[in-house]
């Protein structure tokens, strides 16, 4: 089973939460702080896919892949798994194992344009 764990990005931070065996865990920043407002959460939440890249990197929602050095592609959730677009209507499961993070849609939105 996998592991059920978000992550957002507001004001410049990533935020990371999710489930274990207690419930519902505090949504905060790698240095310790907490996000307060819950509306917050809400909006733009990417979930972790469970899979990680070629580096051991956990892939998340939002992240840009490079396949070979090559390809770019935004891991999106569609149709029940986790896949990227190819173009418009059509989606492809990606292999983790050929895959590297390169950014993501927040910080890096330049790497998916042509």
């Amino acid at each position: 089973m996998r592991e059920i764990k978000f992550r957002q990005f507001v004001n410049g931070k990533w935020h990371y939460w999710g489930f274990n065996e207690n419930g519902f865990t505090n949504p905060m920043i790698r240095d310790g702080s907490v996000i307060s407002d819950f509306k917050e959460i809400e909006k733009n939440s990417q979930q972790y896919t469970g899979l990680k890249d070629k580096n051991g990197k956990e892939i998340y929602e939002g992240d840009i892949l490079s396949y070979y050095g090559e390809d770019r592609h935004e891991v999106i959730f569609r149709s029940g798994t986790f896949c990227y677009k190819i173009r418009e209507g059509e989606y492809q499961i990606f292999d983790e194992k050929n895959c590297e993070i390169i950014g993501n849609i927040y910080e890096n939105p330049e790497l998916l344009k042509n």
